[in-house]
């Protein structure tokens, strides 16, 4: 007896109507994804349905069509449309702008910017964004309106005076601060609207929920472009998400041929390093939970290096070369990150501001920042010896400038949180007033000014460093919001210190520092429309007016300022004079700036 078996027929899949018209072997569609053949066309996958079998006895009733108040979700189409009225068509051209000038952010430094190959898919595709798949088209949107913050396309700067290119340096070094102030209100819309649009193609491509590089890459550069809106930035979604999908994907990456040396070389674990200490920074100025753990840094950063101390001794051991820079500058970005990390847990974090100040976290950090101080002057001091003599265009030099000014800045925003934490606490503590234990309050706010006044007199010297860092550095426009509040907040203490010292404040390289700090205002404010603000203007006014005064008192000049980085260490840390001797200058002249240097006129 032949046993009968019932056999059921899969059902076909329907082929895509590119595949209808090339007959004999069309292909199916997957789940809704693109088929090979459309895929290497770089054309849109469509299937048209065919209604088959015979008609319904009963037919389905028709679907009702929307009303004007339900927008239809817009089908793909092949030119791209703006989704709002300063949002700038997409085209080729545009975008082919957008990527070159990402080349100029810092974001194209990220290590996963390259891996995911963004750029090849682009020129692939003839930098037309509707022939990416969902993923590659989000993370193509945030690179052009990261590169928009420093584009020059009439579609972002429209017809006003702007460079002439990328690189231009006699526009970025001469132009007036108004001008530059202006290119960051006029591009403000325009970024603003690209990253809605970025956010949007993100979320529609479910970036948060798998963990690919392209998504990785994504996250990071929409949780960058979300700096300074203090709305889309409190809870730092993209962040977290980033971190996320990095943990997910780091265990490969530390094998060359599995993870393609993403964490497996020199070159891309200071990359790794840089990253995370912008991340950890980024967490102390904002008083935040820091993301990063010491596991991320293991994984992608390598290996703890050797402590300050050793760092400090083989520094001044070896002959002054570039090559003690860039074998130190993991080692210091590793230290910074951690540091900052205890910074946060020990006094500046939400739990450790619950409970009274731990003076024994303070002792503990306040050695640590001074050792981290010293290695930076150092480092600095192989630089300047380095670069004698070499020319400013110099490829190598530039690096390395770049290198060291970075180096300070993480040094610089570690001081700054605990300066400023030190500063709440007691403004705190005065605001208390005297508790029962009269006498026990006044030792601990005796304790906690000794702490403070410590805190800045290494702020003094952090800040002497980073001006001297931000002369070096070619006039380029730099677009990171995170440099914005950074050079904002320093510019911040040398107002307040000129305030507090007086005639303290009397020496030529403090005149050059505030001289340094505002043309550094005025670069941001090409990328960014922050400086156009009236807190930012009335500070660049105080900067400019106690720069022209100290000037004009030192109008001799010094022989320290023919180095780069030399005199870091003369007389930076003065005695302290009492509070009652401090001369305090007639600050009515600063507080109406002449708003008429502002206005273009």
């Amino acid at each position: 007896m032949v046993s009968q078996r019932t056999t059921h027929k899969t059902k076909k899949l329907p082929a895509c109507d590119t595949c209808k018209a090339s007959p004999p072997s069309p292909h199916t569609i997957p789940n809704g994804e693109s088929c090979p053949r459309c895929l290497q066309k770089n054309i849109v996958c469509t299937t048209t349905p065919i209604p088959r079998g015979r008609p319904r006895k009963y037919p389905l009733p028709a679907l009702p069509s929307p009303s004007p108040s339900t927008p239809e979700r817009p089908s793909p189409s092949l030119k791209p449309q703006p989704s709002s009225p300063a949002s700038p068509e997409l085209s080729p051209i545009f975008v082919a702008h957008c990527l070159e000038a990402f080349k100029y952010t810092p974001y194209a430094d990220y290590p996963l910017i390259d891996a995911t190959g963004i750029a090849h898919a682009l020129k692939a595709a003839a930098f037309r964004l509707p022939l990416l798949p969902p993923p590659a088209r989000a993370l193509a949107l945030c690179v052009v309106c990261a590169g928009a913050q420093v584009a020059f396309h009439p579609l972002v700067l429209g017809d006003g005076v702007r460079p002439a290119s990328f690189a231009d340096a006699n526009f970025f070094a001469h132009a007036p601060a108004a001008v530059l102030r202006h290119c960051g209100v006029r591009r403000e819309p325009v970024v603003r609207a690209l990253r809605a649009e970025a956010c949007r193609a993100a979320w529609d491509a479910r970036v948060l929920l798998k963990p690919t590089l392209e998504n990785a890459a994504t996250c990071y550069l929409l949780d960058a472009l979300a700096q300074g809106d203090d709305d889309a930035y409190a809870a730092r979604p993209w962040a977290v998400a980033h971190l996320a999908h990095v943990r997910v994907l780091a265990p490969a990456w530390r094998h060359w041929h599995d993870g393609a040396g993403l964490a497996a070389t020199d070159a891309a674990r200071c990359q790794w390093a840089a990253s995370l200490m912008g991340e950890a920074l980024v967490s102390a100025r904002s008083r935040t939970l820091v993301l990063v753990t010491q596991h991320d840094q293991l994984i992608l950063a390598g290996p703890e290096p050797p402590p300050l101390e050793a760092m400090l001794a083989a520094l001044e051991s070896a002959p002054h070369s570039l090559e003690a820079l860039w074998t130190s500058t993991r080692p210091f970005m590793y230290h910074v990150t951690t540091l900052a990390r205890q910074l946060v847990e020990t006094v500046a974090g939400d739990f450790a501001r619950g409970a009274p100040l731990s003076e024994a976290a303070v002792f503990a950090l306040c050695p640590a920042l001074a050792g981290l101080q010293a290695v930076l002057a150092a480092l600095l001091d192989h630089v300047d010896a380095a670069l004698a003599g070499v020319a400013a265009d110099d490829a190598g030099a530039g690096a390395a400038r770049r290198a060291a000014c970075s180096l300070a800045g993480g040094a610089a925003g570690l001081v700054m949180a605990l300066y400023r934490e030190l500063e709440h606490r007691e403004r705190e503590s005065d605001a208390a007033g005297p508790s029962s234990a009269h006498g026990q309050h006044a030792h601990a706010r005796a304790r906690l000014q000794l702490l403070h006044a410590q805190a800045r007199e290494m702020a003094v010297h952090a800040a002497h460093a980073l001006a001297r860092g931000l002369r070096a550095l070619p006039s380029t426009a730099a677009t990171s919001a995170a440099h914005w509040a950074d050079t904002a907040a320093w510019a911040e203490f040398c107002v307040e210190e000129a305030a507090m010292c007086g005639a303290r404040w009397g020496r030529r390289e403090w005149a050059a520092d505030l001289a340094a700090y505002a043309r550094a205002l005025a670069l941001l404010g090409y990328a960014l429309d922050a400086a156009a603000t009236p807190q930012a203007l009335a500070l660049v006014a105080q900067l400019e007016v106690l720069s022209a005064a100290e000037a004009s008192l030192e109008a001799g000049g010094s022989a320290g300022e023919a180095t780069l980085f030399g005199d870091l260490d003369a007389d930076m840390f003065l005695p302290l004079e009492a509070e009652g001797q401090w001369p305090w200058p007639d600050m009515a002249q600063l507080s109406q700036p002449d708003m008429t240097l502002y206005s273009g006129q």
